[in-house]
């Protein structure tokens, strides 16, 4: 896996890089100073992972992000621990606190794996997946056939073709960083399929004629996505 470190901070870059060489799971490891200069480099696709500081003066780590026409498996940096819940409304892997050490960062390089072996696992297993529901009971379900999430405090709502729905405890945190990319937050409390959407407007979205909020900064990451012709 090729991965790309863009910090400011020469110092934390390169601290990262050779913590980064040490991980087998990396082919190449490559450093990067500057976000608009990384920005135009990710856009080629050469790399697979990136380890992103967020404050940076040209352009914050999470504007990148927004930016990115394509996503990427991406760990973040930073010295504030504030932008902890902001970070992952961004389906990042990881958030790592500077000064990082060794340990958090190995542990952050198995978070990344984890996902990779279970995005793998999810393609060629037919798309069926088990999820523990309410009662306890372990359910097969068709990812395909999840119209949208919906978050409930420490639960979570699987809305699904055909009007089952099925509780599970966990948190839409947690499941951003498992499904595959066709799912996208689109509010604090809601996560849709892509392939469901019939229609989209600036304050929701519609599937199978059920109206899902539409808010904050995930409609411009939405509309990113939107195959516009």
């Amino acid at each position: 896996m090729r991965c790309l470190i863009l910090d400011d901070d020469l110092i934390t870059a390169e601290l990262i890089a050779e913590f980064a060489h040490r991980e087998k799971v990396f082919s190449q490891v490559d450093v990067c100073h500057h976000p608009v200069e990384a920005l135009q480099i990710l856009e080629k696709g050469e790399y697979e992972a990136l380890f992103l500081d967020i404050e940076m003066p040209e352009m914050s780590g999470l504007e990148l992000l927004q930016a990115l026409k394509k996503p990427i498996l991406c760990i973040l940096i930073t010295s504030k621990t504030e932008h902890a819940i902001e970070a992952f409304e961004y389906n990042v892997i990881d958030y790592l606190v500077k000064p990082v050490r060794y340990s958090r960062f190995h542990a952050a390089v198995q978070k990344l794996q984890d996902f990779i072996r279970l995005r793998v696992q999810t393609s060629s297993d037919d798309d069926n997946v088990f999820i523990k529901a309410s009662g306890g009971q372990f359910i097969k379900i068709q990812l395909s056939k999840i119209m949208y999430l919906e978050s409930l405090s420490d639960y979570v709502i699987f809305h699904m073709e055909g009007g089952q729905q099925y509780v599970v405890l966990t948190t839409m945190k947690a499941l951003a960083a498992k499904l595959p990319a066709n799912f996208i937050r689109i509010h604090r409390s809601y996560m849709v399929n892509y392939h469901k959407i019939d229609s989209v407007d600036d304050e929701s979205v519609m599937i199978q004629k059920r109206s899902i909020p539409l808010g904050g900064v995930y409609k411009a990451l939405l509309f990113k996505r939107l195959r516009i012709l």
